[in-house]
């Protein structure tokens, strides 16, 4: 697949904050990976506004806010309130939204404990996300006429199949803090997306199975530096391969075709 990708990122931000502020990376991504031959790096873009004006338009966007935002019900309404801007903004790039369920997180943290237990998490960012899928419904003509509606990349999903079949490895799906996906969870996350935008799991070469640490070799950013962390090992990288598969294979928002796409 040919695959063009651009980013606008803020560290922990929901999306209104994003809108405002726009990108942080620009210290963050000053590493060797991220490196251009022009001598400059590259940081993504200023802004959404500047990303999805830009020629051509896209044909995806990956969309998640502070996973928190979206299961905690006081909240929730500022994610709300964010799409109003951010649906106008994604139909004029003529995109289809992905909305990214992030990995509920592995203990309490950043006073995640007044949501409850960790199914609990789960269950009201499931929820949250249920509701920004019927707001984009709500403002978005191409949604309601199904020219492209909005889909989800369920991390959670995923993340609980392994919780379930090994719970040891699911462990290992996070960094040390609890809250952020470990090199692991990442590749999973990275698969589900895949899944979502091509219908198929993605190819994992030989060279891949032979060296896991070659698929981050272009990582703008890992762990905080100097840390480096756990590469997995070909089985695990093979097997959340399927678990992406299988966490993808019954939803109905899923299922969309492959090709040339920008995202």
């Amino acid at each position: 697949h040919d695959v063009t990708i651009d980013t606008c990122l803020r560290g922990g931000s929901s999306w209104n904050s994003l809108l405002r502020l726009g990108n942080d990376m620009d210290e963050k991504y000053r590493s060797p990976a991220a490196l251009l031959p022009d001598g400059s790096y590259d940081l993504g873009s200023p802004t959404v506004e500047a990303m999805l004006a830009k020629p051509g338009g896209w044909d995806f966007v990956i969309m998640n806010t502070f996973s928190q935002e979206a299961a905690d019900r006081k909240t929730r309404k500022n994610g709300l309130e964010a799409l109003k801007t951010l649906v106008p903004l994604v139909e004029g790039a003529h995109a289809r939204p992905v909305l990214l369920v992030t990995p509920a997180y592995r203990e309490h943290t950043k006073n995640s404990e007044r949501l409850g237990g960790r199914q609990d998490f789960v269950w009201l960012q499931a929820e949250g996300y249920r509701a920004y899928v019927a707001r984009i419904f709500e403002l978005s003509p191409d949604a309601r006429a199904e020219r492209r509606p909005p889909c989800f990349a369920d991390a959670n999903r995923a993340f609980e199949i392994v919780r379930g079949e090994r719970p040891e490895l699911w462990r290992e799906l996070y960094y040390k803090d609890g809250l952020h996906p470990s090199a692991l969870g990442t590749f999973l996350e990275a698969c589900v997306i895949f899944c979502v935008v091509f219908g198929e799991a993605p190819h994992v070469t030989e060279g891949m199975l032979e060296d896991p640490a070659s698929i981050y070799a272009r990582s703008r950013r890992m762990l905080p530096p100097p840390e480096v962390g756990r590469m997995p090992t070909a089985e695990e990288l093979l097997y959340v391969r399927s678990v992406a598969m299988r966490a993808c294979s019954s939803d109905e928002f899923a299922q969309v075709g492959g090709g040339s796409v920008q995202a």
